[in-house]
C-alpha cells in the first residue's frame, strides 16, 4: 500500500517526463534540420585577472597579490530551429568545473524550456546577469550569501526551467524545479538494491516587468526542503533597475532563511547602485548591507560602501577599479576592523 501511494504521489512527474521525451523526439525529427548552418559548434569565452590589496591586522597593515579569478569557455549550437544546447567550462580561482550544461527547447512563440545545469531564476544580481556585464569587481555580499544559503553552486543548480515573455515581451516569467542542494545529486542505479535522496525539490519563480524600455521591476521566490535531513531553504527578493546608455541605477532587497537540522538562520540584505557613463569612463557607487541571524555570529550587520571606476576600452576589454570601505556592527557597537579592499579587475572576452 505504501508503494502505491508513493507511485501516485509522483505520477504527475512521470507524465511530465513522458511529455518532455515526446516533445524532444518530435523536435529532433525536424525535416529541415539539415538546412541549419547553426549546427556547427561555436565558442566564446572570457578571462578576469585581479590585483587586490586587502587591509589586515599584520605588521604591514595589508596583504596583496594577483588572482586568476575567472577563466571560462562556452560552447554552444543549434540542433534544429527549435532546440539549442550549451556548455560552459570554468577555471575559477584555479579550480576546474562545469558551470552550465543544458538543452534549450522552444515549444511555442513565447514558451521555452531549459533542462540541465543552469542559472536559477532568482536574484537579478546572481547568474541572471552575466559576469561579463557586472558593474563591480565583486557581487554584493548579501547576494553571495543568498546563493550559499539557497544551496546553489555559482548561482546554479540542476533541474528543469520553463520561461518566456508575455504582453508584447513586457513581462518576463520563469519557473524552475531543481535540486535543493546543487552539489548533492540523486543517482539511483540498477546496481543498488535501494536508494537514498531527497523527498522534495526546490522551486524557483521569477517575474520582471518592463515599465518602459530602460526601467524594469521584478521579484523572485524560492522554496525548497530536504526532509531526510530536516532542511528548508526559502527566500524572496525584489529589484528595480534603470539602465540607459548613460545612467545605471539599481535597488535590490532579499530576505530568507536556511534551516538545517532544526537550526534556523535568518538573513536579509539590500543594495543601492548608481553609475553614470561619460564616453568610455563610468564612475559608479554602491552601498550594500547584510544582516545575519543574531544567534549565528557575533557580527550582527555588515555594511559595505564601494566606489568604482570602470574604463571601457572596447566591447572586448575593460578595467574595473574598486575601493570597498567595510564596517561591521558587533554587539550593537561599531567595530572598525581593518578589512577594507582595493582591487583592479582586468577583463577580456572573445
Amino acid at each position: 500500500m505504501e508503494k502505491f501511494y508513493l507511485f501516485r504521489k509522483y505520477l504527475i512527474v512521470i507524465i511530465v517526463l513522458f511529455f518532455i521525451i515526446g516533445q524532444i523526439n518530435l523536435l529532433a525529427s525536424d525535416k529541415n534540420n539539415k538546412k541549419y548552418k547553426e549546427n556547427e559548434v561555436r565558442f566564446k569565452g572570457l578571462m578576469h585577472i585581479w590585483y587586490a590589496i586587502g587591509m589586515d591586522s599584520s605588521e604591514s597593515g595589508y596583504s596583496t597579490g594577483f588572482n586568476l579569478r575567472r577563466t571560462r569557455l562556452k560552447s554552444y549550437g543549434n540542433l534544429n530551429k527549435s532546440m539549442k544546447w550549451y556548455m560552459q567550462f570554468a577555471y575559477d580561482k584555479q579550480k576546474p568545473s562545469i558551470l552550465d550544461a543544458a538543452i534549450d527547447i522552444k515549444f511555442f512563440k513565447n514558451v521555452y524550456m531549459k533542462i540541465g545545469k543552469q542559472a536559477t531564476p532568482g536574484s537579478i544580481s546572481g547568474a541572471v546577469t552575466s559576469v561579463s556585464k557586472l558593474k563591480f569587481v565583486e557581487r554584493a555580499m548579501f547576494v553571495k550569501n543568498w546563493s550559499n544559503n539557497s544551496g546553489l553552486s555559482s548561482y546554479r543548480t540542476i533541474g528543469v526551467q520553463i520561461y518566456g515573455t508575455l504582453f508584447n515581451k513586457k513581462l518576463l516569467y520563469a519557473l524552475m524545479a531543481g535540486n535543493p542542494d546543487a552539489n548533492n545529486l540523486f543517482t539511483p542505479s540498477v546496481s543498488n538494491s535501494d536508494y537514498s535522496g531527497n523527498e522534495a525539490i526546490q522551486l524557483f519563480a521569477r517575474i520582471e516587468y518592463n515599465l518602459f524600455r530602460q526601467l524594469k521591476i521584478g521579484s523572485f521566490f524560492i522554496d525548497g526542503n530536504e526532509s531526510l535531513i530536516n532542511s528548508e531553504k526559502t527566500s524572496i527578493g525584489f529589484h528595480c533597475l534603470y539602465n540607459s546608455s548613460k545612467i545605471y541605477a539599481k535597488g535590490e532587497y532579499i530576505q530568507g532563511n536556511n534551516t538545517n537540522d532544526n537550526v534556523k538562520t535568518v538573513y536579509s540584505g539590500a543594495q543601492v547602485v548608481f553609475g553614470y557613463k561619460i564616453k568610455k569612463i563610468e564612475p559608479i557607487i554602491r552601498y550594500d548591507y547584510y544582516i545575519s541571524d543574531p544567534d549565528a555570529s557575533d557580527i550582527k550587520k555588515y555594511s559595505n560602501f564601494t566606489i568604482g571606476m570602470n574604463f571601457i576600452y572596447s566591447k572586448n576589454f575593460k578595467v574595473l577599479l574598486n575601493y570597498v570601505y567595510r564596517s561591521e556592527k558587533i554587539n550593537e557597537v561599531k567595530d572598525f576592523l581593518n578589512n577594507d579592499i582595493f582591487y583592479i579587475n582586468f577583463q577580456t572576452q572573445f
